[in-house]
């Protein structure tokens, strides 16, 4: 079963729900707000699409404090250590089937690809 990885009241998230239910997409949701992500599913995505990959650079939360998140995001071992505390951080939805990333964000075009 496809896993979705994000935060229920972000913009990206409800798109790709809305979608994958509209396309009779069965999914099971990992909300980071109540549970987290540990380090090793961050590394694992991390050696599939690469660090900056999974950076939402885009949020709130990192505009915030930029400056000092690009200061912490040089390197992966940085970067990862800040997206295991600042989940807002991490780019959404993040959705894999049996551990591998298909899809960063979203996007429709590749959506009909992965998914139909």
């Amino acid at each position: 079963m496809y896993k979705l990885y994000g935060i229920p009241n972000c913009n990206s998230v409800k798109k790709a729900t809305q979608w994958l239910q509209q396309n009779g997409i069965s999914y099971t949701f990992h909300n980071y707000q109540k549970s987290g992500i540990d380090e090793q599913k961050l590394m694992d995505w991390s050696n599939q699409i690469g660090w900056p990959a999974i950076i939402n650079r885009k949020g709130t939360t990192w505009k915030k404090n930029a400056i000092e998140n690009e200061k912490q995001v040089s390197s992966e071992k940085g970067t990862l250590a800040l997206l295991t505390k600042q989940t807002s951080m991490i780019k959404r939805p993040i959705i894999e089937l049996s551990g591998k990333v298909l899809a960063v964000g979203f996007d429709e075009d590749l959506y009909l690809q992965v998914f139909l």
